[in-house]
């Protein structure tokens, strides 16, 4: 899985299957009907939240909220979108527990994942996980979402 543009992956996804694009294809993505775009962010850094806000639009708070670690799970809802922000326990060195939060922006022709971010000792592969598995699933075909709320 290469890494595209700004540190994340873009992808469109049919019931025929997922392609790769690049940023800089995510505009012409939303425009079409005949799919949906998933933009899966492992890191939100200055470029990742310029996207955030200035292809997609979406709202300050929600977009500072990816860039901090958020320990109670929430969901917002907008116009033309839902945020959510989930956790998922991730066992740690002598018994400690961290927080996985993944951020979702889910449309009705894109869903936007955000990681992070991460407490000191979790691995970004830990975060990953649960996106990966469903990468591998839309690969392998054992997945065909019709819409971003189905993946």
């Amino acid at each position: 899985m290469a890494r595209l543009g700004v540190a994340m992956d873009v992808r469109f996804v049919t019931t025929e299957g997922i392609e790769d694009y690049q940023v800089k294809d995510i505009k012409a993505l939303l425009e079409r009907d005949d799919g949906f775009t998933w933009v899966d962010i492992p890191e939100c850094d200055a470029e990742a939240t310029q996207v955030l806000s200035e292809v997609f639009g979406f709202h300050p708070l929600a977009v500072r909220a990816c860039t901090e670690r958020n320990h109670i799970p929430r969901v917002h809802a907008y116009t033309d979108h839902v945020f959510v922000v989930l956790n998922a326990p991730e066992p740690g060195a002598a018994g400690h527990v961290h927080l996985l939060e993944l951020d979702q922006f889910i449309g009705n022709r894109y869903l936007v994942t955000v990681h992070g971010p991460l407490g000191a000792g979790v691995p970004l592969d830990a975060a990953l996980r649960d996106t990966r598995l469903v990468l591998e699933r839309l690969q392998a075909e054992r997945l065909r979402p019709s819409s971003p709320l189905e993946l």
